[in-house]
Parts: structure tokens; sequence; C-alpha cells
């Protein structure tokens, strides 16, 4: 803008001067406006295109500075399941009052994921061990009992044999399968625990038993034979 007044400016001046020397010389007025013709169009069309280029750039910077400016943003828009919601056309009353079949159809729908079958994992098949393979059980001492039964425990004979105190004869000490043991006393085949003749079988020993009599411990040893 300030060339283009500049360029007025000083047109200005060469009018006034050419008034001027117009003024003093007549004579030579009629040349100097003929010579003078060509340099003026020249300079009006200077001038006519400065001042169309100064509005076309006022212009552009009025509009580059009203027009706004996008933001952009980083963060990443998140896509919208469409699934997420089922949406129902409800007819709203225009009390303030809601119906609650109204909330119910308003309400977001939630979305079942599909059931994964359940599977177990394989059992391991573990074969049973034979019979060959089983070890074999060891029996202590195989005896025959022939003629005897056992007598349950507690048992105690009611009438004992003949007047006074009677001897206690272990005649045999046997092993059973079970772990369990059991004596012959006065040919009697009795367990632990067991009432033989007045006394209490308390214990069986190898060689020997123990009896309870009278409040009093006896031991008897085995007959040798």
């Amino acid at each position: 803008m300030s060339s283009i007044l500049k360029a007025l400016r000083k047109l200005e001046q060469e009018n006034q001067t050419g008034r001027q020397s117009n003024i003093l010389q007549p004579s030579l007025g009629s040349v100097d406006s003929g010579r003078g013709w060509p340099w003026r169009v020249v300079c009006g069309a200077l001038l006519a295109g400065l001042l169309a280029g100064g509005v076309l750039a006022v212009l552009i910077l009025n509009s580059g500075a009203e027009q706004p400016v996008a933001v952009t943003s980083s963060v990443p828009a998140t896509p919208i399941s469409p699934a997420a919601t089922i949406p129902s056309a409800v007819a709203l009353s225009s009390g303030p009052e809601l119906s609650a079949s109204v909330v119910a159809d308003s309400a977001p729908v939630p979305i079942l994921s599909e059931k994964r079958p359940v599977t177990s994992p394989p059992v391991e098949q573990v074969s049973a061990p034979s019979l060959a393979e089983m070890p074999s059980a060891t029996i202590v001492q195989e005896v025959r009992i022939e003629g005897f039964d056992i007598p349950p425990a507690g048992f105690q004979r009611d009438e004992p044999r003949g007047d006074g105190p009677l001897p206690y004869l272990v005649s045999e000490i046997v092993y059973l399968e079970d772990g369990g043991s059991m004596a012959v006393v006065n040919d009697l085949p009795v367990m632990e625990g067991t009432m033989v003749d007045g006394a209490l079988l308390k214990q069986i020993l190898s060689d020997r038993i123990v009896l309870e009599l009278d409040g009093r411990q006896v031991e008897v040893g085995l007959e040798q034979n």
C-alpha cells in the first residue's frame, strides 16, 4: 500500500510540474502534452494493476483469518458395537410417570458370549495287577486243629475240674494267619482276654502264657513234649 501511495504522490507532483511548464511555455504545451500521453497511460495501467493486486491481497488475508482452524485429535476413535444395545420404539406418555415396561425395554441388553462345551481331561486307565504278580502272603505256621471249638472272649468254664485249685497245663501255642495267637490250656483253646478255669489269659508269648488270678499275674510255661 505504501508503494501505491508513493506512486500516486509522484504522479500528482508530475501533473503539477506539467501544469506549471504549460503556463510558462504556452507555445510548447501542445508538444509536451503530446509526448506525455503514452507515459501517462503506462503509469495509469501500472497504478490500476497495483490497486487490483492490493485489493486481492487484502481479500485473501481476510478470508484466511476468518477460516476456522480444524483441530485434530490424536485420540483414536473407538468403534461403537452395533449389537451393544437393541433400539426399540417406545411411546412415552406426556405425564411425568414412566411405566416399568418402558424402562425395561429401553435398558441395554447384554450380549451373551457363546458357551463352549466343557471337556473333561482324559482319564488314565491303570490296569490292576494280576494275582500272579501279587506277592504271596507268608504263612508263619500251619497248624491243623481238630476237635476244638474256639470260645469267645470272656468265656469262663462254669464248673472247675475236681476239688481245689487246678493246675494250668499249656500244651500248645499256635500263631494264626491273621496275626493273632492262641494257646491250648487244660485241653481248651483260648485267646488273649479269655477266662479259663477262673483265670484270665492276659498275654500269649512264644514259650509261655501270662494268667491273672486273684489280682496277681502268674506265668505258665509251655509243656515240653
